[in-house]
Order: structure tokens, then sequence, then C-alpha cells
């Protein structure tokens, strides 16, 4: 069970260092939303995954649903946030006139 957990966090690092390697490397975009949306992500897999809290902790939700549906549901999210982020933010991309 030891060598399962350090593959994964392993792999989800591996995919970190990708994400940023498009992000930083091919696009030259020094981007901290990128780590914002992976927190956000990272957190609400925790919380709809992990269950219940036990007291004195306390946290959002809290529902035990698989780890596959809570993956999903956090990328739902996370997109949705993006969506939402990501065009407020046009006006200020390179090559726009506008203050």
């Amino acid at each position: 069970m030891y060598w399962v957990s350090v593959f994964t966090e392993a792999g989800i690092f591996a995919i970190l260092a990708l994400g940023l390697d498009v992000v930083w490397g091919w696009s030259g975009d020094f981007d901290l939303a990128f780590y914002g949306y992976l927190a956000i992500g990272s957190y609400m897999t925790f919380v709809l995954s992990i269950g219940k809290p036990t007291p004195p902790v306390e946290y959002i939700i809290g529902w035990h649903l698989p780890v596959l549906i809570a993956i999903l549901l956090a990328v739902v999210v996370v997109v949705c946030l993006a969506a939402i982020v990501g065009p407020s933010r046009c006006g200020t991309c390179a090559g726009s006139t506008s203050p």
C-alpha cells in the first residue's frame, strides 16, 4: 500500500509539472491562476471523498463519494470557475489596447 501511495503522488506531481511546462515553458506566461485551479480541484476532491469530519475539524460539504466521481466533480467545478474567471481577464491580454 505504501508504494501505491508513492506512485500516486509521483503521478500527481508529474501531471503538475507537465501543466507548468505548457503554461511557462511553451507559452512563456507566468500565470498564478494555475496554482489556484490546482488547489481548488485538490481541495474539492478531498472534501467530496473524505466523509463527515470528526470534531473539532470543520470543512465544507464532507460527502463520502468514490474518488473517481469526486475527481470528476472537482474538474467540472474548476472548469466552470475558469470559464467565469478567464473571460474577465481577456481585456488585459497582450495586444489589447484597452486600459
